[in-house]
């Protein structure tokens, strides 16, 4: 439906090395874009570089902390996809200052340099963590997304607020799988934690979806289905795998929400997807999720990540 929807456009992807923000890169070639991928990362941006072999791709190694190169590399682009970020909730709890720089003031730089380049679409990515926020990541991406908002009227704005990525760099299935591959017991916070969880190939998909289909002012939030970590261990350990059970860390919460009660009358329902906006249409629904994962779902999943 989507293919090619793209096709001469320049969008500008921050953090376009990192897991999610390659794979949003892939999915703009995949539809027609050329992209400029704003990153730290060298390695990683050569790394992409080896991988992709595209002319439709140049690269900018910068921070989004540094506004005037920030600025300067975004010109001539005509959509943005805001993907860097400070993601790690543990990292975030003992580095408050970095977290703020990055996530909030990060943000709000992306935001300004895209109104002085006359971005005519900005989507920033957000986290199901930023609902009720209990720890430092969430708090910042709560304030990412309000300042998204905020700057929605004098830029077309919007956020797509996703879950937890399956198999993302540094997330809790490469960990067991480390830990599996050593021979170490599983560490598991709570047997009653859930966590909302995506594919990347979905993620990526959704992301440029709302990319091509947005209107600004809106929070768009993709239907997904909770995830037990500790039937997760289960089935990556598999029968008698020794799984050992601590407490939440700091800033931790047992279960995830989509979105707030706050919020709950301004939702509009899309199908597999719902919107967030100023219409009052009060559909407050706990069950607006996918449901649960299997552990058929769970092991199939894990078999496209090897």
């Amino acid at each position: 439906m989507h293919s090619f929807a793209l096709d001469g456009k320049i969008v500008f992807v921050t953090g376009g090395t990192g897991t999610i923000g390659g794979r949003v890169v892939r999915e703009l070639l995949t539809r027609g874009a050329s992209v400029i991928v704003y990153s730290r990362d060298q390695n990683k941006q050569f790394r992409l570089d080896h991988d992709l072999a595209s002319n439709r791709i140049t690269y900018k190694n910068g921070d989004v902390c540094d506004y005037d190169l920030l600025e300067r590399s975004m010109r001539g682009a005509d959509y943005v996809v805001h993907c860097a970020a400070s993601k790690h909730v543990p990292l975030c709890e003992t580095n408050v200052d970095s977290s703020i720089k990055v996530n909030v003031n990060g943000t709000r730089n992306v935001l300004q340099a895209s109104v002085t380049n006359n971005i005519a679409r900005f989507l920033l990515l957000s986290t199901d963590k930023a609902v009720d926020p209990t720890s430092v990541m969430g708090a910042t991406k709560f304030l990412a997304e309000r300042l998204t908002l905020d700057f929605s009227t004098a830029i077309n704005a919007s956020v797509v607020r996703l879950g937890n990525v399956f198999a993302s760099s540094g997330s809790v299935v490469p960990t067991f799988a480390d830990r599996i591959k050593h021979g170490l017991p599983l560490i598991v916070t709570d047997k009653n934690a859930n966590r909302f969880f995506i594919t990347q190939k979905d993620i990526a998909n959704f992301i440029v979806d709302r990319l091509i289909d947005m209107t600004t002012g809106k929070v768009y939030v993709k239907k997904m289905k909770q995830l037990n970590i500790y039937q997760l261990a289960e089935c990556m350990g598999g029968i008698g795998y020794p799984i050992t059970l601590t407490s939440l860390t700091s800033g931790e919460k047992l279960d995830e929400k989509l979105y707030s009660h706050q919020e709950s009358s301004r939702i509009k329902d899309h199908g597999d997807y719902i919107s967030i906006n100023g219409e009052s249409t009060s559909l407050y629904d706990d069950n607006f999720t996918s449901g649960t994962y299997t552990n058929l779902e769970i092991i199939e999943m894990l078999k496209d990540i090897k």
